[in-house]
């Protein structure tokens, strides 16, 4: 559906990519959105080779070919980007280097949003009305890429990277997304932003509308806040402990979160068992589970764009 609001030239959609056919595609991976649907947890030069296109914006390689004669001789193959990457997966969780460079954003699975879900469906069945309240969309997409500025630049960066917990070095990684998400939302409202010499300059309510769609996302995968239903779950099993269950099984787990269905519940517990909150009790079974490290208090993952303006406020004081 996320799609939809795009020109087909805008993504590339492959259900099976090889790490060959991402060094020797044809296809142009610029500015374009690589999507991947239903992702396995691969590894090895496939993982690779994706972290170096999504870090380094270009992938460049020497391969070994056969020539006319029969004798193996070096190639250079490149092929360039940058490039963004969509995908999908009911995995708890990516390959552990692939996972610092993107943002991972968790299916909501209560009733409420399954009946959400079922609305929205229904809704998209009038194809007309669709196409015509998704074609502004699509006509500022392309404005965007053949006439809008494409610069920007973020004149409170250094005095937010002060504000930045830097406690880690996935926090380099973090502040290059939000300055990239705070420079996409000046782009997409340049009409009323100060353009000088075809450079965007951003604004700060630009950061307030990154904070909000960021602040949950990176607080859960640097560690600063537990996921909501990773913490439910496992006060589910502190509670069935105190009432004299000493290992509950996901089945039990399940009847005290009835809004959730059993699958749901046994990926959350399986995301707990990973973030060591929780722990197989039986050795090779995973149908059972105890408590393990006690899970911490949540902590705020970004600055508040309060902390921003008090910040800025001071600097234009002194």
């Amino acid at each position: 559906n996320i799609l939809r609001f795009f020109p087909a030239d805008a993504y590339l959609v492959r259900t099976l990519l090889s790490p060959r056919a991402l060094l020797y595609g044809s296809e142009s991976l610029v500015h374009r959105v690589l999507v991947l649907y239903e992702w396995s947890a691969a590894g090895g030069p496939f993982a690779y080779l994706l972290r170096s296109l999504l870090s380094e914006g270009h992938l460049v390689g020497e391969v070994t070919v056969k020539n006319r004669k029969g004798e193996f001789v070096t190639q250079h193959k490149a092929r360039p980007g940058p490039t963004a990457l969509l995908l999908t997966t009911t995995a708890t969780a990516l390959e552990p280097e692939l996972e610092t460079r993107v943002l991972f954003v968790p299916t909501d699975e209560s009733s409420a949003q399954t009946a959400a879900s079922l609305r929205a469906f229904a809704r998209s069945q009038r194809q007309p009305y669709l196409l015509k309240a998704l074609q502004p969309w699509i006509e500022l997409q392309q404005w965007l890429a053949g006439h809008g500025s494409s610069r920007v630049v973020v004149p409170y960066a250094r005095t937010l990277a002060g504000l930045f917990t830097a406690a880690t070095p996935r926090a380099r990684r973090d502040f290059s997304k939000v300055l990239t998400l705070v420079q996409a939302i000046a782009l997409l409202h340049q009409a009323t932003r100060h353009i000088e010499h075809g450079v965007v300059k951003a604004k700060r309510r630009d950061y307030r509308a990154a904070y909000e769609l960021l602040q949950d996302l990176v607080a859960e995968q640097t560690g600063a806040r537990v996921p909501p239903h990773v913490r439910r779950v496992v006060n589910v099993v502190q509670e069935r402990i105190l009432r004299g269950v000493t290992a509950p099984s996901k089945s039990e787990i399940h009847a005290d979160v009835p809004e959730r269905v059993l699958t749901s519940v046994a990926r959350a517990v399986d995301r707990a068992v990973e973030l060591g909150y929780l722990r197989y009790a039986e050795a090779g079974r995973t149908s059972r589970v105890a408590l393990d490290e006690p899970m911490p208090d949540d902590k705020i993952g970004l600055p508040t764009p309060e902390a921003l303006r008090d910040a800025l406020r001071r600097k234009r004081r002194d």
